[in-house]
């Protein structure tokens, strides 16, 4: 009871607070668990700095995510962007390096393209995994077929993908909203798979986000997820500033979790020398 009277008490608080804002922002929630190429929810820990150049319409932005598995495994995301605003939209770029620990270590880069603007945003992400892609794990012996030893192996490998949206929101109201939906495209190791997502995300007043998303893959299937976001904006107050400006200084939307595709399959054994073991 005391953990929802704190979060109601910020809630209220957040939306007599929200007539002006700071540009950082550090971020605090949890999601629940299965998404998109993970199985257990996480937990994150984020900050993010947005510093507008003063009499210039660009706008630079630095981005640090750190995550925590249910199971203990960790991720991280670390990026740059910047923005240029003219008298109707803004367009941006961004950059990330994203890692993930599981049964390796698993390491991507990937690019953006963002325009934003009054009620509609549009978005362009591509991730690319580079060095180590997969890993074997779980042997299993299956028993000898034609004379030859053959054990069963589970193996995962990190997804390439691309991811494309777009999103309607309102942020001059009490209760700040967007509604977005598009589709992406997951591949490796030969396999490909096409889905489509779609997120609600609800502010309740400066402090505290409620989100929603839902998809659905041939990889993975239905998905549904749920996060509780807690924002602690500081920096300079920033008062009465036109709503492009005050866009500029939005958080980047991206995927954060490097996706990974687990199966299994069987192999024979082999020696040293690269030759089967024969009975």
């Amino acid at each position: 009871m005391r953990i929802l009277a704190a979060f109601l008490f910020l809630g209220v608080y957040g939306l007599w607070a929200q007539t002006s804002f700071r540009p950082y922002q550090a971020i605090a929630s949890h999601i629940t668990p299965k998404g998109i190429g993970y199985r257990e929810g996480y937990t994150s820990l984020a900050l993010f700095f947005a510093w507008p150049k003063k009499n210039s319409e660009w706008t630079f932005l630095a981005d640090v995510r750190s995550h925590v598995f249910n199971e203990g495994k960790i991720a991280i995301n670390s990026g740059l962007a910047v923005r240029y605003q003219n008298d109707l939209r803004l367009y941006g770029v961004n950059a990330y390096y994203d890692f993930r620990r599981s049964h390796a270590s698993y390491n991507q880069i990937s690019l953006a393209f963002e325009s934003l603007g009054r009620r509609w945003d549009f978005r362009l992400n591509g991730y690319l995994p580079v060095g180590k892609r997969e890993a074997t794990y779980g042997t299993a012996f299956l028993g000898i077929q034609d004379r030859v030893l053959v054990f069963s192996h589970k193996r995962e490998f990190a997804l390439a993908s691309v991811q494309a949206e777009a999103a309607f929101h309102g942020d001059e109201g009490i209760l700040p909203y967007s509604f977005s939906l598009g589709p992406y495209w997951l591949h490796g190791r030969g396999k490909q798979a096409f889905g489509a997502e779609t997120r609600f995300t609800l502010d309740l007043g400066t402090y505290l986000r409620l989100e929603a998303n839902v998809s659905y893959d041939h990889f993975f299937r239905w998905i549904g997820q749920g996060r509780l976001a807690l924002n602690i904006p500081f920096g300079p107050r920033r008062q009465n500033e036109p709503l492009l400006a005050k866009l500029s200084l939005k958080r980047t939307c991206r995927r954060e979790i490097i996706p990974l595709y687990r199966d299994r399959f069987k192999a024979p054994a082999i020696d040293k020398n690269g030759s089967f073991y024969f009975f």
